[in-house]
């Protein structure tokens, strides 16, 4: 599988979702890494790809991405057991390819297909500051007041990203 978001720690982690070949779609497939093996567990609700992600393995956080059809406003948070429908990423936004970063009760997504990112309460998402940048499949780390957003690709499809990005909470 490949597009599959992922949180947590080297011994807590968790893969959710990704897109399979050579047996072709959106998954919905979920296991948990202990530091030395994988276990399946609860499958996500929808299946889908290229999802942001946030958060540790009782806490954890995938949004938007790409479904069987549309490209998706959902977000699912995740307890370690269980997956239950988090906040709406604001209508009119194609998020996919984002990258996430923080805690649940903090979080962003950053970049993606649009320059806006967005900020997770555990509730509600809300409109964060623009990357001066595309960063589409770039990669994300911090938290949602100091965070960097860095690589991926400039979209549509014109080259690689080699910028790296700072974000304060603000811009």
């Amino acid at each position: 599988r490949y597009q599959l978001p992922g949180f947590g720690t080297q011994t807590t982690a968790v893969g959710a979702g990704g897109y399979a070949s050579p047996a072709p779609g959106d998954k919905a497939l979920v296991e948990e890494y202990d530091g030395s093996s994988w276990s399946e567990v609860n499958n996500i609700p929808t299946a889908q790809r290229g999802s942001a992600s946030f958060g540790s393995l009782t806490a954890g956080v995938i949004a938007g991405g790409v479904g069987a059809t549309a490209n998706l406003t959902t977000s699912y948070e995740y307890d370690g057991t269980n997956w239950t429908s988090g906040g709406a990423l604001p209508t009119g936004t194609d998020r996919t390819e984002g990258a996430g970063c923080g805690v649940l009760t903090a979080g962003l997504i950053a970049s993606g297909d649009t320059r806006v990112s967005f900020e997770y309460d555990g509730t509600n998402w809300t409109n964060g500051g623009t990357t001066s940048s595309d960063h589409d499949g770039g990669a994300d780390t911090g938290i949602q007041t100091s965070a960097v957003i860095f690589g991926g690709f400039l979209s549509p499809g014109s080259g690689q990203q080699n910028s790296t990005e700072s974000y304060d909470g603000t811009s």
